[in-house]
């Protein structure tokens, strides 16, 4: 069943592949049809068993296919409104890198001290 009503998804079996060569992490992105209204956006360097693989859920949230509801797995916020597929892949290549460039570090350790002898 083609998906109707929304400017890239129009006349599609299936959802595009995310690809662009602006950006290297969108050549990881994958969306893959779930049914005729609903897509998982996926991350290909993961496997599929891997809970990291699913990035984001998309839904159309109106019958013209204008508006894309998305659940993130990863960040906050969990959930955005998006008017193109374009825009819910940009955003996933801005929390994937916020991802791999993140400052987090490893906890300082704490030296162990053995409990003093009465």
């Amino acid at each position: 069943m083609p998906i109707p009503g929304h400017p890239v998804l129009a006349g599609r079996e299936t959802a595009p592949e995310l690809t662009s060569s602006a950006d290297a992490l969108t050549d990881v992105l994958a969306l893959l049809p779930i049914d005729g209204e609903a897509w998982r956006l996926c991350d290909r360097r993961q496997r599929e068993d891997d809970a990291a693989f699913v990035v984001a859920y998309i839904e159309r949230a109106d019958r013209a296919g204008q508006v894309l509801d998305v659940i993130w797995m990863t960040g906050v916020p969990r959930r955005g409104r998006f008017t193109t597929v374009e825009a819910v892949r940009d955003e996933a290549c801005r929390r994937l890198q916020a991802e791999v460039t993140s400052a987090a570090t490893r906890p300082v350790p704490i030296p162990h001290f053995p409990p003093p002898h009465a």
